[in-house]
């Protein structure tokens, strides 16, 4: 009976397999025999592997090893002994931005403000507070814009590595996942440009502001300010179009390559287009500032503003006190329509329904010459005035003296600086015939136009200064419903029928 007993406490010695959950790694549990029975064995362990379908990455060193701690052990031994090959994953295809692409635009209040004049270790701070901005001479600076000009480089792609698959113990791959591109995608004005060295520049193809539109990289024609242009937020200077949906404050700056549209007013502060400008409220000028645009100007009203443009100007409802030039038409023609006091100047003509009041300072319309001409005539002017005082300074000081005249008695000293004194008289005179040749020209340039006419469509009251080209008149009874224009052959200004 004892025999029997022995008999069955016998077994033979089993492995089992145990594949990990993400299948990386397969390991085996030996259980040692008991008695008399047999160990397992090597093949016997594989047989198990393949039975539970480890068919990748097994190792024999680690089945030995696990087989030399069972038979050291009387508890069951577990240890790896199959490794899948880990999946390495791509690397992310980066993008770096070669500009600064902060837009003042989007800043609609003082707390979103921040300057580039005056840096902190982090790059940036806060504008100048408004006791700094007072103290300083000149407080204006740039307001940050990403602007690009055909051949800017906006940032440079550089790849990733592509990465490697993987494999599980069951002989499964491991697909490497798709990394990460951060390169914007590519839009109007922007053209991607491959290197040799695997790189990629986004580049611009066209002037104008570098605008990331959701993921899509553009270049825009457009910069649109979200709040007010202030001092505060610095100057506006953009080689496209620019829109203001708020105001423009005093001691601004805009400036354009294209149109400028302020959807608010314009304080005291200094705009100036390439193309048009149009406010949809009023300029107050404040003595401060100037508006001036090489296209039509356009507002809702006027006062004691500097306007000028080389179109027409429209400010539809008043004018007043206000000096305000255009190489067209002046208008004022809706509500009251009225010009009153400061001085308009307009190549073509002055259209408003009315115009001075008696109770006010003169107003002074000029029409029939473009106001440039004027301009750069009085600039001539004034610098004939100076050229010839000072060839009457060097007439005084050299007297009889002349180009040809022997100066060898004269002391070298003395000798050298007649000498440069009459070369300057010479230059002088050269330099004066030269202007009045440009003044001459200018004269016939402004003769040459028979346009000019002031039309009145309600009354123009006594006061009113009107001249013509060459010809003025100073109103002293009312004009109602008639055009003002010249009399070439009087040489005065006649009422005509509108």
């Amino acid at each position: 009976m004892a025999g029997v007993g022995d008999a069955s406490e016998d077994m033979n010695g089993d492995a089992t397999v145990l594949i990990a959950r993400h299948r990386m790694t397969a390991a085996v549990t030996i259980t040692p025999p008991v008695g008399r029975g047999a160990p397992v064995l090597a093949p016997g362990i594989r047989q198990r592997l393949a039975a539970a379908g480890v068919r990748y990455g097994i190792q024999d060193s680690a089945i030995e090893e696990l087989l030399l701690r069972s038979r050291s052990s009387s508890e069951p031994v577990t240890g790896d002994v199959a490794f899948g090959a880990p999946m390495v994953p791509a690397g992310d295809t980066t993008f770096e931005y070669l500009i600064d692409m902060t837009d003042s635009g989007n800043w609609v209040n003082d707390e979103q403000i921040v300057s580039p004049l005056s840096g902190s270790d982090t790059g940036a701070r806060h504008a100048p507070s408004a006791d700094e901005t007072e103290a300083r001479t000149d407080y204006h600076f740039p307001a940050p814009i990403p602007v690009v000009t055909p051949g800017t480089v906006i940032g440079v792609r550089r790849p990733g590595s592509p990465g490697q698959a993987g494999m599980t113990v069951l002989g499964q791959p491991v697909e490497v996942p798709p990394a990460k591109d951060e390169t914007p995608r590519i839009g109007a004005g922007v053209t991607l440009v491959e290197k040799p060295d695997g790189t990629a520049e986004v580049v611009a193809q066209v002037a104008g502001k570098a605008v990331l539109d959701g993921n899509r990289l553009v270049v825009s024609s457009e910069h649109t300010v979200m709040g007010d242009v202030s001092v505060r937020g610095g100057d506006v200077i953009f080689p496209g179009d620019v829109v203001v949906r708020g105001n423009v404050l005093d001691g601004a700056v805009v400036k354009a390559g294209g149109n400028i549209t302020v959807m608010g007013r314009v304080d005291g502060a200094h705009l100036e287009a390439e193309g048009t400008i149009a406010v949809s409220k009023g300029i107050v000028g404040g003595g401060r500032g100037m508006v001036r645009a090489r296209g039509d100007i356009t507002a809702t009203f006027c006062e004691g503003a500097t306007v000028e443009s080389r179109g027409d100007v429209d400010i539809s409802r008043g004018i007043m006190n206000s000096d305000v030039s255009a190489s067209g038409t002046v208008r004022c023609m809706q509500g009251r329509g009225a010009i009153i006091g400061g001085t308009i100047r307009a190549g073509r003509a002055v259209e408003a329904k009315n115009i001075g009041t008696e109770s006010s300072s003169e107003t002074q319309i000029i029409v029939g010459t473009d106001f440039g001409l004027l301009r750069e005539r009085d600039d001539v002017l004034r610098t004939k005035e100076q050229c010839e005082s000072l060839l009457a300074r060097l007439d005084v000081a050299l007297g009889p003296l002349s180009e040809t005249s022997d100066l060898s008695h004269l002391p070298e000293d003395r000798r050298e600086m007649v000498r440069k004194a009459l070369q300057e008289r010479v230059r002088q005179r050269a330099r004066l015939s030269q202007i009045q040749t440009r003044l001459e020209d200018l004269e016939r340039q402004m003769a040459a136009t028979d346009q000019g006419a002031v039309k009145v469509f309600g009354c123009a009251q006594p006061g009113t200064r009107i001249i013509i080209r060459k010809c003025q008149v100073l109103l002293t009874d009312t004009v109602n419903y008639a055009q003002l224009v010249e009399n070439q052959e009087m040489g005065t200004i006649r009422s005509a029928p509108l």
